[in-house]
């Protein structure tokens, strides 16, 4: 007959693989044979039943340290100190969310205090806490949520039958402070501070502490010991609010909060500087005229504020690791883990099994300096910001360059009158490429012009390191101009979409092959923008084509014969583009222009973006060629929603 253990049973546990290919996989049945021959004993664990009995639940975890099983012993679960909570389930995150980008200002309310607060500012748009990527200590606060009067929309989303379709959990925690996670992750888990005025949703559950407990939790559950607690729950994918909820929290012991409050000012900071922030300001204060030696500076502050951080965080682990009585050795951090945005090793860190040298690091960081600088001065351009002003300037529905001569009456640069930028190489005096020099020159002087111009597009040719492949530094161009161009009618477009999530603020009308590109900012398009693309910029484009082509034309037939390969090549080119942007304003352009479509910024890029580009409007049939760059993601998402039954916003 069987004998039941008792609390004092010892168990031994072989740790045969940390991931097995197969169930007879020969590493772990190898393994398994050594050890009951006594060889590699660091794999063999031995427990006591009372041992796995101290962690709620009573998992099979028999890799802890005696140390860690103390601290389920000692400790009190986090649950019964700020119980974790799930937050807003919208059931439909396309109609009710948004990136913070796409919509008004006018129509958003970054900093409610409160419920009643958020209320009675009669805005639709609202911060939301919807988890994300690896990131500590403070960010990913990337949303907006549709919670107007209260979320009276989102409340009242039924089924056809008059169910709620919407989980709204725990409002009465909604706008206020607190510590949050997200649910789902790919490795560890990262616990980052909120300010007042977010509501949190079921990906990022949230623990709303005392203000005088904020700071011990928060530091504690960053720490390397609550990580490895946590381990005892959670394979590292899914971190819920059961198994937070069940984190022992050490009695008794009060970190140097000083270190923390540093580290979430330090990170806030860090997010600050990135354009996408809600709270973005450019820092123009270190403006070197020598743009290499602005870029060496902000190189060397990234570095140092890295370092800064893992010795912050270090000292975090290891109170907390003497607190349980458990070794943490430094070299546990990398500087990789230091997840600080402007960090080129967490930003830049290679694929597994791959490296990079220190030089490979600063000039990706060169090279994204670089494409953030070209981006902030189209922003510069359009309106968005001003060099004159920090903050957002033009970020409302239909805005106008009198709307930003308002707040900024006497501007280093003047925005683009009508926010039309084309990509002609130099054809319109408004041309992209001009006014990315002029930019510079206004920003950084005009004595080194000609350097700072060829070093941008120096950092711009930066080629990163493959598995084949090792990384060669970039030089200088010998055609600065000829390089600046490529970048912007290339690349800028694929990086801004890249850096905006897939929902850019700016949009190419482009032609077919793309002879013809006009750069517009959403939040100044209005239904009459079509038509002032055509007359002030296709149509004229077109007619020089044309006059071109009779030039060329006539200097054939008067042409030395070593002039004439020049010529017809030449002459090709530009009947090519000819044709292209004939066609484009026939079957797109004209008759987009005619249509007048409006938007609505409420209704999210993908939304408008589909409407313009194919001139939906009313009952009338779409265009069948797009007048904008085609987003093939777009349309295949507005057609599977409008298959779907979806009432669009605005229809």
């Amino acid at each position: 007959m069987n004998t039941p253990p008792s609390e004092r049973t010892e168990i031994q546990f072989i740790h045969l693989a940390d991931r097995a290919e197969t169930p007879s996989d020969e590493m772990r049945t190898g393994r398994f044979f050594d050890a009951l021959k006594g060889k590699n004993r660091d794999r063999v664990y031995q427990k006591r039943v009372d041992d796995l009995e101290a962690i709620p639940g009573s998992p099979i975890v028999y890799w802890l340290p005696d140390a860690l099983l103390d601290a389920f012993r000692n400790g009190t679960p986090l649950g019964e100190i700020a119980s974790p909570r799930q937050g807003l389930a919208t059931a439909d995150n396309d109609r009710f969310l948004r990136l913070w980008w796409e919509v008004g200002q006018a129509n958003s309310y970054l900093h409610a205090k409160d419920k009643q607060d958020a209320i009675d500012s009669g805005k639709k748009w609202f911060p939301h806490n919807k988890g994300g990527s690896f990131r500590k200590w403070y960010g990913n606060q990337d949303y907006v949520v549709n919670w107007e009067n209260d979320g009276e929309e989102i409340i009242n989303f039924v089924d056809e039958a008059g169910e709620q379709r919407s989980r709204p959990q725990n409002t009465e925690f909604y706008f206020k402070p607190c510590i949050s996670w997200s649910d789902v992750s790919s490795g560890t888990i990262a616990f980052r501070a909120y300010p007042e005025g977010y509501v949190f949703d079921a990906a990022g559950p949230s623990i709303f502490p005392d203000r005088e407990e904020q700071l011990t939790l928060i530091s504690f559950l960053n720490s390397g010991v609550a990580s490895e607690l946590l381990t005892a729950f959670s394979s590292g994918l899914h971190f819920s609010v059961g198994h937070v909820s069940k984190v022992p929290i050490p009695k008794e012991s009060i970190p140097n909060t000083k270190i923390i409050d540093e580290l979430i000012s330090l990170f806030k900071s860090d997010l600050m500087e990135t354009e996408t922030a809600n709270s973005f300001s450019a820092n123009l204060s270190h403006i070197h005229q020598d743009l290499s030696r602005t870029f060496e500076i902000d190189f060397q502050r990234a570095i140092e504020n890295t370092n800064y951080a893992r010795l912050l965080e270090l000292q975090n682990n290891n109170h907390w690791a003497n607190v349980v009585r458990i070794e943490r050795p430094e070299e546990s951090l990398s500087l990789n883990q230091v997840s600080l945005l402007q960090n080129p090793y967490f930003a830049f860190a290679p694929e597994k099994g791959q490296t990079r040298s220190e030089e490979e690091y600063r000039w990706l960081f060169f090279q994204r300096a670089a494409q953030e600088l070209i981006s902030y001065i189209i922003g510069l351009w359009f309106g968005r910001y001003s060099l004159d002003k920090p903050g957002l300037i033009l970020a409302d529905q239909g805005a106008s360059l009198q709307d930003y001569l308002a707040q900024v009456p006497e501007p280093t640069l003047i925005p683009d009158d009508d926010g039309i930028i084309p990509f002609t190489d130099g054809y319109f005096a408004d041309d992209a490429l001009l006014r990315v020099q002029e930019a510079i020159k206004a920003i950084y002087g005009e004595e080194n012009l000609e350097e700072n111009l060829a070093f941008l597009v120096q950092c711009l040719n930066v080629k990163s390191s493959g598995k084949k492949s090792e990384f060669t530094a970039p030089t200088l161009p010998t055609n600065y101009r000829e390089g600046l161009f490529k970048y912007l009618d290339k690349e800028f477009l694929k990086t801004h979409e890249a850096m905006y999530s897939n929902r850019p603020i700016y949009w190419m009308f482009q032609s077919p092959k793309g002879y013809f590109k006009a750069l517009i900012y959403q939040h100044r398009y209005t239904a009459a923008t079509a038509g002032q693309v055509l007359a002030k910029y296709a149509v004229p484009y077109r007619n020089a084509l044309t006059t071109e082509v009779k030039d060329l034309q006539a200097q054939l037939d008067s042409a030395a014969r070593s002039q004439q390969a020049a010529l017809r090549k030449r002459l090709k080119w530009v009947e090519t583009a000819l044709a292209d942007v004939t066609a484009y304003i026939d079957d797109s352009l004209y008759p987009l222009s005619i249509r007048k479509v409006s938007i609505d910024l409420d209704d999210g890029v993908r939304v408008n973006y589909n409407k313009v580009a194919y001139g939906i409007s009313g009952n009338r049939e779409q265009l069948k060629k797009s007048a904008l760059r085609p987003q093939k993601g777009f349309s295949d998402w507005y057609k599977k929603r409008k298959k779907a039954g979806t009432q669009f916003w605005q229809e």
